[in-house]
């Protein structure tokens, strides 16, 4: 198939799942029930909390800004997770909605956590470039597998990228790279310029940020920092993007998986100009308010899917944690983390009512479930019969956790629990350095989606979270 028929029908499926797929999600740090809301002036100092040590970070002027935004735009999307595994694909878009020049810094990282130190555990950067979009733009691409590991690509002859060394078009940046075809680059592990723990299979799954770097001077227009592509200002709230997993192998027959990139309104009050590579500026940990104000919002106690396992239906959920390595690393210096322990308690539930209840308990209350690991910045979840076959809708992934969701029921709904009925599990913003009063939000900064398939319908969904917030005087 010529790379112009892929496109073809890659934005055919894209038109089709966009009608079964609309939805609005909270704007995350506000309470999900009757309780405060997100914090938003009044606010000079950031808490972030792991254990019973305060971390107060500057930051806080104008009052706690950064929230995600239900409709959907934002100056920061982040994409919740990537497939690139045995023919699937995923084929992604970002757009501008304004009438400014917007430069925006691309950011992709493989899943797993294999850091070479305890303090590095989390998802490694396999890629990152900047995008320059002209008004009214939209910049394309897809992954997939080329080899042992991954290849982004894009037949967007019209958008100019910056890969630190020249302002060109995608397929023209790739001239001259031995390790990637014509219009695509391949992604980065240990043997390709990578972190040297990275190998070509990890960079067959993952996810990916684009956070905007600000507006640039479009006369004449350029995507090199140091000529007119340097922003001057702000980048607005006009940004959205979604995704696609398909097999791009066989796209005419293949389910698809589409879903919404999460827009993160109001990251920055400032511009950005450093230029590109791994570990520069902006990342997530780079908003005007902080990490913390990225976690503060982020952070949901529960997590609510339902499942279809009877016949031929197939359930499984996508958890990620974006900021997973970044808060181990920045807040709290490597010696623990509010991801530690990394367990969940799940309980399933069937259409009655009727939770399964742990072994020797015959009624409810009950002791808990056994507590379950989620050991990845990106985590696939199966979820399936008792005793029965595990059937899985993505490919021989490298980050499924296949055994524990095990439930007797053949449908009905999950509560995942990241609370742990412990205190360790919260992300606070306070009023001044000396955390006088917090609003605190409880459990783990995540973004979840569920997927499910059978022989006739496919489809993606944003898993249902309760957010829990409290307002006290100091440590909740």
């Amino acid at each position: 198939m010529t790379k112009r028929g892929l496109i073809v029908i890659l934005m055919a499926l894209f038109v089709v799942a966009g009608f079964g797929s609309a939805f609005a999600v909270q704007s995350n740090g506000m309470t999900s029930g009757n309780g405060p809301t997100l914090p938003t002036a009044g606010f000079i100092g950031a808490t972030n909390f792991f254990s019973a040590t305060t971390n107060p970070t500057a930051g806080f002027t104008d009052g706690l800004d950064v929230h995600v935004n239900p409709d959907g735009l934002g100056d920061a999307l982040i994409y919740n997770y990537f497939n690139a595994r045995s023919g699937m694909g995923t084929y992604f878009d970002l757009v501008n909605t304004s009438d400014s020049y917007i430069r925006v810094r691309a950011r992709f990282y493989e899943g797993a956590n294999i850091g070479d130190t305890t303090c590095n555990d989390g998802s490694m950067e396999i890629l990152d470039f900047d995008v320059c979009l002209t008004p009214w733009d939209v910049w394309s691409g897809w992954l997939v597998q080329q080899g042992a590991g991954s290849v982004l690509c894009s037949a967007d002859t019209h958008t100019l990228i910056w890969d630190s060394s020249k302002s060109a078009t995608f397929p023209v940046l790739a001239t001259g790279n031995a390790a990637a075809t014509s219009g695509c680059v391949a992604t980065k592990n240990k043997t390709n310029g990578g972190d040297s723990h990275v190998t070509a299979d990890q960079t067959l799954e993952g996810y990916f940020v684009f956070i905007g770097m600000g507006i640039i001077d479009g006369s004449p227009y350029s995507c090199n920092p140091a000529t007119t592509g340097a922003p001057f200002a702000d980048t607005p709230n006009v940004l959205f993007g979604s995704a696609l997993i398909a097999n791009l192998d066989d796209p005419t027959n293949s389910p698809f998986y589409e879903y919404t990139a999460t827009a993160v309104a109001d990251f920055a009050n400032d511009v950005f100009s450093t230029d590109v590579g791994a570990g520069s500026t902006p990342d997530l940990q780079d908003s005007s308010d902080t990490l913390v104000g990225i976690n503060y919002m982020l952070t949901k106690e529960h997590l609510y899917g339902t499942y279809l396992l009877d016949g031929t239906w197939t359930t499984e959920y996508i958890l990620t944690f974006p900021t997973k390595r970044l808060t181990h690393t920045v807040f709290d210096n490597c010696t623990t983390s509010i991801f530690e322990p990394n367990t969940v308690s799940i309980t399933k539930y069937d259409m009655d009512e009727t939770p399964d209840l742990p072994t020797g308990c015959s009624f409810s209350p009950c002791p808990q479930n056994p507590q379950d690991a989620i050991p990845y910045e990106v985590d696939l979840i199966t979820v399936s019969k008792k005793n029965g076959t595990v059937n899985t809708i993505m490919p021989a992934s490298g980050l499924r956790l296949a055994d524990i969701i095990r439930t007797p029921f053949d449908r009905g709904w999950i509560d995942i629990d990241m609370n742990n009925d412990t205190d360790s599990r919260w992300t606070s913003v306070s009023s001044d350095a000396a955390a006088t009063t917090t609003w605190t939000t409880h459990g783990w900064p995540v973004l979840g989606l569920q997927l499910v398939n059978n022989k006739n319908y496919s489809g993606a969904r944003p898993i249902q979270a309760l957010t829990n917030v409290t307002v006290g005087a100091g440590i909740p």
